[in-house]
């Protein structure tokens, strides 16, 4: 189906993408010890842009010494991602990487206490997290700005933030996990201040053209959490700021099925597009739709009436990373993927992931 519209161009900034299809950053659980990518690293994007990704984002990447990740807080990990972006781009793929701090998600060892915008665990019976204090707000800022300037030098593309899924800068926007008293507690404006302050930093640091995407969650699913209306305003705030596209999704680990939903009929498919659509209907930029996208055809209709831009794909990739690939040969049947979420379990064993069920995606 090369002549559909999914196969045509669209820029995000100054950046052009050959079609329409990104490849929604997925924890892959690939790292060594030390947090530097592997060679099942470069496996893995590598089987991404040879099934014509137009943009592959990176698993989240850690601005905070973080086990089980990817991390980016010294300049040392800037050469062994190079090899990986310089692979990825002779192989006709543009690279993102996504930035985070996970905050009070953080697996914390020897006693040691996670930091968040207020002393609330992720749920009851959690360990407590550390408030933190303007220093460490302040601190946290120019190490978001700085591994966002070692990803540039890196060579990636565009940098994401990531500010969903309940991680730190998710955390700060939602008022059932920030009840801070100081300029970034309150009102929506002041939850939104870490992440407007993380864009104006990095923007003085890699200038004006260089993309900066978000993740953004336009609701939370927690009590007394973020709404719908909130996570607009909060958009638009991200976008008058500076932010060059926004990848809608929604949920916490603590509630994993909002953005990991089991899909049984089409009409469940592309949950978020509703979101989308609102975005698309009020901000001037990009919009990413991510969640349950999984027939061609639907997929093809949003983007034909301008309900989304770009559509972000995740479960399907881990079990085809050529999906992409076999549609435009002209193959459009749905993903081998059936959403059965089955591919957390080994990263819940600590294993890199991959598809349970289609055992060959298995490397």
């Amino acid at each position: 189906m090369k002549n559909s519209i999914l196969f045509t161009s669209k820029s995000i900034g100054n950046l052009n993408l050959k079609n329409r299809f990104i490849r929604s950053a997925t924890h892959n659980n690939t790292s060594d010890p030390q947090g530097y990518p592997t060679a099942q690293t470069k496996l893995v994007f590598d089987d991404l842009a040879n099934g014509e990704i137009a943009l592959i984002i990176t698993g989240a990447t850690a601005i905070n010494k973080c086990n089980g990740y990817y991390i980016m807080d010294d300049d040392k990990y800037i050469k062994p991602w190079q090899k990986i972006t310089d692979s990825v781009h002779k192989k006709g793929s543009l690279i993102a990487m996504q930035i985070f701090h996970p905050g009070r998600q953080q697996k914390v060892q020897n006693n040691n206490t996670s930091i968040a915008p207020s002393a609330i665990p992720p749920k009851l019976g959690q360990p407590i997290p550390k408030s933190m204090t303007l220093t460490e707000i302040e601190d946290t800022i120019e190490a978001f700005a700085q591994s966002g300037l070692r990803a540039k030098k890196a060579g990636f593309d565009a940098i994401q933030l990531h500010v969903a899924h309940g991680y730190l800068l998710s955390s700060f926007i939602s008022p059932a996990s920030n009840i801070r008293k100081d300029k970034y507690g309150g009102s929506i404006e002041n939850r939104s201040r870490i992440v407007v302050d993380i864009i104006k930093r990095t923007r003085e640091l890699l200038g004006n053209d260089y993309p900066i995407l978000a993740k953004l969650n336009f609701i939370d699913g927690l009590q007394g959490g973020l709404k719908e209306n909130e996570g607009l305003a909060i958009a638009k705030i991200m976008t008058k700021t500076g932010i060059d596209s926004i990848e809608i999704s929604g949920g916490t680990l603590a509630n994993i099925d909002i953005p990991l939903r089991k899909i049984k009929s089409e009409d469940e498919e592309s949950y978020f597009k509703n979101y989308a659509k609102i975005l698309k209907n009020e901000l001037d930029i990009p919009v990413m739709l991510v969640g349950g996208n999984r027939s061609f055809n639907r997929l093809e209709k949003i983007i034909e009436s301008k309900n989304a831009d770009f559509i972000s794909l995740c479960r399907p990739l881990i079990s085809e990373p050529n999906l992409v690939k076999r549609w435009y040969k002209g193959d459009i049947s749905k993903p081998k993927c059936i959403s059965c979420n089955a591919c957390l379990r080994p990263l819940s064993a600590g294993k890199p992931i991959y598809c349970v069920v289609n055992k060959k995606t298995n490397r």
